[in-house]
């Protein structure tokens, strides 16, 4: 087991929300937390859902993690929180805050901290003047890069792969999230220039005629969860056309992979990923063009935005 050396008190706590799958998101950002703490010592780490947040009346953890995003069920939980004696840590995980929002305004005010994900939100919490305040990445640094575990579902399959990930068939003021659709409309482009699209679909919402409406044959249609970190290292791009986005985690993991991404500039994305305007098949086409041109990219991805440690997350929660 790893000592935590940051103090010899025990720490417990309780994290709020679910794990995977699906792959990427908040869960996968409650189980990184949770990998990167299973070895501690001294720290004692429950996950827990929102559901089961009765049972902390007798718990009593030392401090209680939410991961909550809408503002009175987060303004909720910090007040249980505060009411078993516990200290009160929220994550941030968008790319937005209104503080004008009744929930989140008693929400800042009641919390014993928070944690941004987004440095635009942190600067905004600053200039509020809210002091107990810490920027992370979505996951946590756990020293062990994903690894090429079997994945049956490629069996057989060769030449270049382009991985994209829906959770859902969503759409927010009339355009569709992930970009399944926009992916699918170029197919028969990225099957020219020797391309498979790996379309992981694990809420099961699109079908094989849709994706393909080109009868390309060039896809693979996976309605079910997978190892995500276990199936990257096969990859040979991880697209993310979203209309909008949070802090994604699997961008992240895809980097630090050292698989190439490439992403819509919808929203600021992490240093190391390729970006194209959004919506904009032209420059998409493009930008895959130039990363087939550079050489080496896919096994070498530079400037990318290092993860932070388990050492940080554990010692803002004790100085709390």
């Amino acid at each position: 087991m790893t000592n935590d050396t940051a103090s010899g008190d025990s720490l417990s706590i309780a994290l709020v929300g679910s794990l995977p799958p699906p792959p990427g998101g908040v869960a996968s950002s409650i189980a990184s937390i949770k990998s990167a703490l299973d070895d501690r010592n001294m720290i004692h780490l429950r996950v827990i859902s929102w559901h089961e947040l009765w049972k902390l009346i007798f718990a009593r953890p030392d401090v209680i993690h939410f991961n909550f995003s809408r503002p009175m069920k987060r303004l909720a939980g910090t007040l249980f929180g505060r009411l078993i004696g516990s200290r009160v840590v929220h994550t941030i995980h968008g790319n937005t805050f209104c503080f004008e929002l009744f929930g989140n305004a008693l929400a800042v005010k009641l919390s014993h901290g928070f944690i941004l994900l987004n440095r635009d939100v942190m600067d905004r919490f600053r200039e509020r003047g809210i002091q107990k305040l810490i920027q992370l990445t979505p996951i946590l640094d756990t020293g062990v890069r994903p690894g090429s575990g079997p994945n049956c579902i490629l069996d057989g399959i060769s030449g270049r792969i382009a991985l994209v990930y829906a959770h859902g068939r969503q759409f927010i003021d009339g355009k569709e999230v992930y970009g399944f659709s926009f992916v699918a409309q170029l197919l028969p482009d990225l099957a020219e220039r020797g391309y498979k699209v790996f379309f992981l679909d694990p809420s099961a919402t699109y079908s094989l005629d849709e994706l393909d409406v080109h009868g390309t044959c060039a896809v693979i249609h996976h309605r079910a969860s997978v190892d995500f970190r276990a199936l990257l290292p096969r990859m040979s791009v991880y697209l993310r056309p979203t209309s909008t986005d949070g802090n994604s985690v699997a961008v992240l993991e895809a980097l630090h992979a050292g698989v190439p991404v490439l992403a819509s500039d919808a929203v600021p994305r992490p240093d190391g990923v390729i970006t194209y305007r959004y919506g904009d098949a032209d420059d998409f086409l493009a930008k895959i063009d130039a990363l087939d041109e550079a050489k080496g990219l896919s096994v070498s991805v530079p400037n990318v935005v290092p993860l932070s440690s388990a050492a940080d997350y554990i010692a803002f929660l004790r100085m709390l």
